[in-house]
């Protein structure tokens, strides 16, 4: 089966900060993630990142998750994904 996640990026260490913590444990934090890697551990070979869209490195953290949040609504990550909030 396949799931989606959109997830986001900001601050100072940006979509580089993101990725080494998806790299160093996989599910970045996110619980249904590591829920779902817990259950089968072959799991993390299926995953796919995916740029959705570059943000400028000045725009505000609360302006970063207005647009995650519409991504999740279009992609309805919420509702049948791996997106929790």
């Amino acid at each position: 089966m396949e799931y989606q996640y959109i997830g986001s990026a900001y601050g100072k260490g940006g979509i580089w900060q993101r990725w080494s913590d998806y790299a160093s444990n996989i599910h970045g934090g996110n619980k249904k993630l590591k829920e779902l890697c817990d259950n089968n551990k072959n799991y993390k070979q299926n995953f796919q990142y995916t740029i959705l869209q570059s943000l400028p490195s000045n725009i505000s953290a609360k302006e970063v998750i207005k647009i995650e949040n519409l991504y999740k609504e279009k992609f309805g990550t919420k509702s049948f994904g791996l997106n929790e909030n």
